[in-house]
């Protein structure tokens, strides 16, 4: 069974075209998930409908058990070269003995760091007055 709580970090991340970034989705569960657990990402953003970006089944995460018998599992999905089509928030899901559960999302923004520069003008009006 998949405890009730999904941590994600980092809650939100800004990044340069180009650059990367990982997200992090952390999920403690009981011995009966750990063998059959999967994770999902999803996408959501401004620009498009959510969509299912990455999903794998145990091999790419790690777990630490406790004497409990409880693991803490933490699936990891590294970003490169992003653009500005990457920004969004992205949601993990962590699916294990039929249940589902989502993580509260990594918002991801895409900028670059160069700042405009404004120009400050001045105008002066002459009137003539007759």
């Amino acid at each position: 069974m998949i405890s009730d709580s999904v941590v994600q970090l980092p809650e939100s991340q800004s990044v340069q075209p180009g650059g990367s970034v990982t997200l992090s989705c952390s999920v403690r569960i009981d011995h009966c998930a750990a063998e059959h657990t999967s994770v999902t990402w999803l996408k959501s953003s401004h620009h498009s409908a959510p969509q299912m970006i990455y999903s794998s089944g145990i091999k790419n995460h790690t777990c630490q058990r406790s004497e409990s018998g409880e693991a803490t599992c933490v699936f990891d999905l590294l970003m490169k070269n992003l653009s500005s089509d990457d920004a969004g928030t992205y949601y993990c899901a962590v699916s294990s003995c039929g249940q589902t559960v989502f993580g509260n999302g990594t918002r991801i923004h895409v900028h670059s760091k160069t700042t405009k520069v404004q120009e400050n003008r001045a105008v002066l009006l002459y009137f003539n007055v007759t």
